[in-house]
């Protein structure tokens, strides 16, 4: 499914070709670390964790589209409801026509694409719950979830979901109405992390200079030939990529209730 959503490939192929790059990966970083006569463990941590590369790329851009999906929430379930009552409550005719009207939410309107293409080919009640869960997988929320369920019943048991929809896409617009409010106070935040962290270090880099009459050769002494200095340096670039890496997955959140 990573792959399948990611890049759009859910072939052996590319399955196989991703286990064979990670495992490279692991296999270099393995036998590199090994030569410099580092411990057993560290050398196979560190190599799984080149290893894993891959996996995590897969996993950013997973929550990059998760992300940026459930922003389109409220424009996909608004066609989506339009479609289906248009259509006799034809839920893979609406979802059908849903996908030619989606202009401005692409990622929205690829899950309905892998959703449509899919519907056309499953064969029984455990192929449709498999396809419904890799449309809920894409996007990941409570809203989704519910989109899913109600697409599975009005698909299996001709079920009528419009109020059901309605309801999803209300609680979406009151959602909506909440996150404008909150959003000042993110911002706050978001400030917080993005620019104290690598301030504070400049501003300690700054310190010496004005206060300690650190000079240049100095400072690079005590900060990368002293043995302390440069261990404190790689800590300091360690937890400020932290922060960044938290200020990423932050920095939007999921359009969720």
């Amino acid at each position: 499914m990573l792959l399948s959503i990611t890049y759009g490939t859910n072939s052996f192929y590319s399955l196989f070709t991703f286990f064979v790059a990670s495992g490279t990966l692991f296999s270099i970083s393995y036998l590199f670390l090994w030569r410099s006569g580092k411990a057993f463990y560290i050398d196979f941590i560190l190599a799984t964790a080149v290893g894993l590369i891959p996996y995590l790329i897969l996993q950013i851009k997973l929550h990059n589209i998760r992300i940026n999906s459930s922003y389109e929430a409220e424009a996909l379930i608004t066609e989506l409801l339009n479609q289906y009552k248009i259509n006799y409550l034809n839920m893979i005719e609406a979802i059908d026509q849903t996908v030619q009207r989606l202009g401005r939410q692409p990622y929205s309107k690829k899950a309905l694409i892998r959703l449509s293409l899919a519907m056309k080919q499953y064969r029984n009640k455990e192929e449709l719950e498999e396809i419904i869960l890799e449309f809920h997988y894409t996007m990941n929320t409570s809203w989704s979830i519910l989109l899913a369920n109600n697409v599975y019943l009005s698909i299996e048991y001709g079920d009528d979901v419009r109020e059901a929809l309605d309801d999803i896409l209300n609680d979406l617009i009151d959602l909506k109405n909440i996150n404008a409010k909150n959003q000042q106070y993110n911002h706050e935040a978001l400030f917080m992390i993005k620019y104290v962290a690598p301030g504070t270090y400049l501003l300690s880099i700054y310190t010496m200079f004005a206060f300690f009459g650190f000079t240049f050769d100095k400072f690079m002494d005590y900060q990368f030939r002293n043995p302390i200095g440069f261990k404190f340096f790689l800590l300091t670039i360690t937890f400020i990529t932290i922060n960044y890496i938290i200020y990423f997955f932050i920095k939007r959140q999921k359009n969720d209730f």
